[in-house]
Protein backbone atom coordinates (compact mmCIF):
# COMPACT_ATOMS: atom_id res chain seq x y z
CA UNK A 1 0.00 0.00 0.00
CA UNK A 2 1.30 3.71 -0.20
CA UNK A 3 0.13 5.09 2.64
CA UNK A 4 1.96 3.48 5.80
CA UNK A 5 1.73 5.99 8.45
CA UNK A 6 -0.89 6.78 10.91
CA UNK A 7 -1.21 10.16 12.34
CA UNK A 8 -1.89 9.81 16.23
CA UNK A 9 -1.07 13.62 17.08
CA UNK A 10 -3.83 16.37 18.26
CA UNK A 11 -6.87 17.38 16.06
CA UNK A 12 -6.66 20.87 14.75
CA UNK A 13 -9.69 22.51 16.00
CA UNK A 14 -10.76 25.66 14.68
CA UNK A 15 -10.93 29.18 16.71
CA UNK A 16 -14.41 31.33 15.54
CA UNK A 17 -13.07 34.02 13.15
CA UNK A 18 -14.17 36.38 10.51
CA UNK A 19 -15.14 35.05 7.03
CA UNK A 20 -13.48 36.41 4.07
CA UNK A 21 -14.70 33.72 1.59
CA UNK A 22 -18.46 34.59 0.55
CA UNK A 23 -19.82 37.84 -0.62
CA UNK A 24 -23.43 38.75 -0.49
CA UNK A 25 -23.81 37.77 -4.75
CA UNK A 26 -22.37 34.14 -4.08
CA UNK A 27 -24.73 33.71 -1.04
CA UNK A 28 -27.76 34.38 -3.29
CA UNK A 29 -26.20 32.24 -5.77
CA UNK A 30 -26.09 29.73 -3.55
CA UNK A 31 -29.88 28.98 -3.11
CA UNK A 32 -30.12 26.86 -6.34
CA UNK A 33 -28.68 23.72 -7.21
CA UNK A 34 -29.46 22.14 -10.97
CA UNK A 35 -31.54 18.56 -10.75
CA UNK A 36 -30.58 15.94 -13.25
CA UNK A 37 -31.06 12.68 -14.86
CA UNK A 38 -30.42 9.50 -14.45
CA UNK A 39 -27.42 9.78 -16.80
CA UNK A 40 -26.66 13.01 -14.75
CA UNK A 41 -28.26 15.40 -17.43
CA UNK A 42 -29.73 18.66 -15.88
CA UNK A 43 -33.47 18.90 -16.18
CA UNK A 44 -34.38 21.71 -13.44
CA UNK A 45 -33.28 23.77 -11.07
CA UNK A 46 -33.72 23.82 -6.69
CA UNK A 47 -33.25 25.68 -4.13
CA UNK A 48 -30.31 23.06 -2.53
CA UNK A 49 -32.15 23.01 0.98
CA UNK A 50 -35.12 21.58 -0.61
CA UNK A 51 -33.10 18.74 -2.84
CA UNK A 52 -33.54 16.06 -0.44
CA UNK A 53 -37.16 16.57 0.59
CA UNK A 54 -37.96 16.79 -2.90
CA UNK A 55 -36.76 13.32 -3.74
CA UNK A 56 -34.80 14.93 -7.03
CA UNK A 57 -31.20 13.66 -8.47
CA UNK A 58 -28.32 16.36 -8.08
CA UNK A 59 -24.75 16.71 -7.48
CA UNK A 60 -21.98 17.18 -5.06
CA UNK A 61 -18.32 17.40 -5.07
CA UNK A 62 -15.73 15.97 -2.86
CA UNK A 63 -12.03 16.66 -2.73
CA UNK A 64 -9.41 14.19 -1.47
CA UNK A 65 -6.68 17.06 0.37
CA UNK A 66 -2.93 14.77 1.04
CA UNK A 67 -0.04 16.38 2.63
CA UNK A 68 3.82 15.06 1.54
CA UNK A 69 3.44 11.63 3.67
CA UNK A 70 0.75 10.87 1.86
CA UNK A 71 -1.94 11.70 4.69
CA UNK A 72 -5.72 12.39 3.83
CA UNK A 73 -6.96 15.77 5.30
CA UNK A 74 -10.54 15.06 7.09
CA UNK A 75 -12.64 17.40 8.76
CA UNK A 76 -15.50 17.45 11.63
CA UNK A 77 -18.65 18.63 10.14
CA UNK A 78 -20.13 21.71 12.37
CA UNK A 79 -22.87 20.93 14.87
CA UNK A 80 -26.42 22.14 13.52
CA UNK A 81 -25.49 20.94 9.88
CA UNK A 82 -26.39 17.61 8.60
CA UNK A 83 -24.45 14.99 9.91
CA UNK A 84 -23.12 17.29 12.66
CA UNK A 85 -19.86 15.84 14.63
CA UNK A 86 -19.41 13.05 12.27
CA UNK A 87 -16.01 13.28 9.82
CA UNK A 88 -15.74 13.27 6.40
CA UNK A 89 -13.84 14.43 3.38
CA UNK A 90 -11.24 17.17 3.28
CA UNK A 91 -14.06 19.50 1.73
CA UNK A 92 -17.53 18.44 -0.08
CA UNK A 93 -20.64 20.64 -1.16
CA UNK A 94 -23.12 21.57 -3.46
CA UNK A 95 -22.31 22.04 -7.04
CA UNK A 96 -24.44 25.20 -7.77
CA UNK A 97 -26.86 25.62 -10.85
CA UNK A 98 -24.69 26.15 -13.97
CA UNK A 99 -21.27 25.33 -12.41
CA UNK A 100 -18.76 22.45 -13.15
CA UNK A 101 -17.95 19.59 -10.83
CA UNK A 102 -14.49 21.09 -10.94
CA UNK A 103 -15.18 24.66 -10.79
CA UNK A 104 -17.57 23.73 -7.35
CA UNK A 105 -14.34 22.06 -6.62
CA UNK A 106 -12.08 25.21 -6.78
CA UNK A 107 -14.26 27.40 -4.90
CA UNK A 108 -15.31 24.99 -2.07
CA UNK A 109 -11.68 24.27 -1.43
CA UNK A 110 -10.80 27.81 -1.33
CA UNK A 111 -14.61 28.68 0.64
CA UNK A 112 -13.87 25.66 3.39
CA UNK A 113 -9.95 25.47 3.47
CA UNK A 114 -8.68 28.83 2.25
CA UNK A 115 -6.80 26.59 -0.59
CA UNK A 116 -6.76 28.30 -3.96
CA UNK A 117 -4.45 27.81 -6.95
CA UNK A 118 -3.22 31.51 -7.97
CA UNK A 119 -2.14 31.53 -4.55
CA UNK A 120 0.12 28.29 -5.35
CA UNK A 121 -1.06 26.64 -2.65
CA UNK A 122 -2.08 23.81 -4.87
CA UNK A 123 1.24 22.46 -6.14
CA UNK A 124 -0.70 19.34 -8.22
CA UNK A 125 -3.38 19.50 -10.58
CA UNK A 126 -6.61 18.91 -9.25
CA UNK A 127 -7.56 15.59 -11.32
CA UNK A 128 -10.98 14.05 -11.49
CA UNK A 129 -10.23 10.71 -9.41
CA UNK A 130 -13.83 8.81 -10.06
CA UNK A 131 -17.90 9.67 -10.21
CA UNK A 132 -20.33 7.54 -8.44
CA UNK A 133 -23.85 7.57 -7.32
CA UNK A 134 -25.27 6.77 -3.65
CA UNK A 135 -28.97 7.18 -2.85
CA UNK A 136 -29.84 9.75 -0.54
CA UNK A 137 -33.61 8.91 0.32
CA UNK A 138 -35.31 8.57 -3.12
CA UNK A 139 -33.06 10.55 -5.08
CA UNK A 140 -29.73 9.91 -6.61
CA UNK A 141 -26.87 11.52 -6.00
CA UNK A 142 -23.84 12.46 -8.52
CA UNK A 143 -20.46 12.58 -6.40
CA UNK A 144 -17.12 13.60 -8.53
CA UNK A 145 -14.07 12.96 -6.52
CA UNK A 146 -11.11 15.12 -6.68
CA UNK A 147 -7.71 14.66 -5.26
CA UNK A 148 -4.60 17.22 -4.81
CA UNK A 149 -1.66 17.74 -2.58
CA UNK A 150 -0.72 20.83 -0.62
CA UNK A 151 2.96 21.60 0.83
CA UNK A 152 1.49 24.72 3.12
CA UNK A 153 -1.14 24.24 6.00
CA UNK A 154 -4.99 25.14 5.23
CA UNK A 155 -6.64 27.66 6.70
CA UNK A 156 -10.31 26.00 7.89
CA UNK A 157 -13.08 28.66 7.76
CA UNK A 158 -14.86 28.36 11.29
CA UNK A 159 -18.21 28.78 9.79
CA UNK A 160 -17.87 25.55 7.99
CA UNK A 161 -15.27 23.01 9.74
CA UNK A 162 -15.46 22.81 13.19
CA UNK A 163 -12.43 20.38 12.64
CA UNK A 164 -9.19 18.94 10.78
CA UNK A 165 -6.93 16.03 11.37
CA UNK A 166 -4.56 13.96 8.79
CA UNK A 167 -4.80 10.61 9.16
CA UNK A 168 -3.40 7.63 7.47
CA UNK A 169 -6.15 5.78 4.69
CA UNK A 170 -5.85 2.62 5.66
CA UNK A 171 -6.79 3.65 9.69
CA UNK A 172 -10.10 4.59 8.32
CA UNK A 173 -11.84 0.91 9.02
CA UNK A 174 -9.93 0.71 12.33
CA UNK A 175 -11.33 4.15 13.54
CA UNK A 176 -15.10 2.87 12.26
CA UNK A 177 -14.92 -0.79 13.81
CA UNK A 178 -13.24 0.89 17.36
CA UNK A 179 -16.28 3.84 17.40
CA UNK A 180 -13.18 6.05 17.83
CA UNK A 181 -14.30 8.12 14.51
CA UNK A 182 -17.79 8.69 13.21
CA UNK A 183 -17.85 8.85 9.77
CA UNK A 184 -20.37 10.16 6.66
CA UNK A 185 -22.03 7.71 5.00
CA UNK A 186 -20.66 9.79 2.06
CA UNK A 187 -17.06 9.36 2.94
CA UNK A 188 -17.06 5.95 3.70
CA UNK A 189 -18.87 5.42 0.45
CA UNK A 190 -15.74 7.26 -1.43
CA UNK A 191 -13.21 5.86 0.73
CA UNK A 192 -14.61 2.43 -0.43
CA UNK A 193 -14.58 3.67 -4.21
CA UNK A 194 -11.23 5.26 -3.85
CA UNK A 195 -9.47 1.85 -2.79
CA UNK A 196 -10.48 0.20 -5.69
CA UNK A 197 -9.61 2.78 -8.03
CA UNK A 198 -6.49 1.99 -10.30
CA UNK A 199 -4.78 5.54 -10.16
CA UNK A 200 -5.12 6.37 -5.68
CA UNK A 201 -2.67 9.21 -5.54
CA UNK A 202 -3.11 12.83 -6.61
Amino acid sequence: MIYKSITRGPVLTIVPHISHWCSLNLLSFAMLIDTVDKDDHVVGVIEKDAALAAGVNFRVVHVFVFNEKGQLLIQQIPQGKRHGGMWGSSIAGYVYSGESYEQAAHRRLNQELAINTPQRTIHAPLPLILKTTMKEGAADKFIALFATRISSLPAPNSLEVAAIDWIDIDAIERFTETGLRQFTPTFLHLIKAFKTTSEVTP
